[in-house]
């Protein structure tokens, strides 16, 4: 689930899920945006609103795009959270989302998988990069985020919050107790989502770089303070 990821140069990263797209995962400095095609951003808020670039304006907030047509770059910015690019082999359309708690727990990113059904395309077309992130070793939380994003798990087999959080604590590194917080993996949890909704464990890509532990290549909110980020970006087709 890892799957293959390529640096080029120090500039951003790809991966081999996503090669029938122009696609990139910024780091620290930075890619380019992508020529002769239109490119699209939103104002990011940390949600789990996700819109079709023909619904958006400059200063639009949200934080998922969906493209129309082809020849659409949409772009998210990230330092911490999860950048969520996501391609179909069958309609070619594409959806770029901005994936930290909040917006996980409000569903990004099977909002997102429903709207491109809805436009068409078939979950088992569906290709799913999560990108650069803080690791769990290095994201601590207190329990209202554990139990906010325990929640969107909650089915018939763990059928309460605490069904979850202590399925959690049995699967290496995915959540660990310490002190008063928790150390939590939002990649892996962002992976349980994906399989609820129907999504195959072949079709998503996890990036095992984190932005926190890697200063040389990426900005981190929660090592600097500050609101830098990297830019990760998908074309359609």
């Amino acid at each position: 689930m890892t799957g293959h990821w390529h640096w080029h140069g120090d500039t951003h990263l790809t991966c081999d899920l996503l090669v029938s797209w122009g696609h990139q995962f910024g780091g620290r400095w930075g890619g380019q945006e992508f020529l002769s095609v239109t490119n699209y951003r939103l104002r990011q808020i940390h949600s789990g609103v996700v819109l079709p670039v023909t619904e958006i304006q400059p200063d639009t907030p949200g934080d998922g795009l969906i493209s129309t047509q082809p020849g659409q770059a949409l772009w998210v910015g990230s330092a911490d959270c999860v950048p969520v690019l996501i391609g179909c082999t069958h309609t070619g359309r594409v959806a770029a989302l901005h994936a930290g708690w909040r917006g996980t727990a409000a569903n990004i990113i099977t909002n997102a998988v429903y709207k491109l059904q809805y436009q068409g395309s078939v979950l088992g077309g569906l290709r799913i990069a999560l990108g650069p992130a803080i690791s769990g070793a290095n994201y601590q939380v207190q329990d209202d985020v554990v139990s906010a994003l325990a929640v969107t798990l909650v089915n018939p087999a763990q059928p309460t919050i605490t069904h979850v959080i202590d399925r959690w604590q049995t699967e290496p590194k995915l959540l660990q107790p310490d002190g008063e917080r928790w150390r939590l993996d939002l990649r892996r949890v962002q992976v349980q989502q994906l399989i609820q909704a129907g999504i195959a464990p072949d079709q998503i890509a996890v990036s095992p770089h984190c932005t926190y532990d890697d200063r040389e290549r990426f900005h981190s909110y929660r090592r600097e303070g500050k609101t830098q980020g990297q830019w990760s970006g998908i074309v359609s087709c």
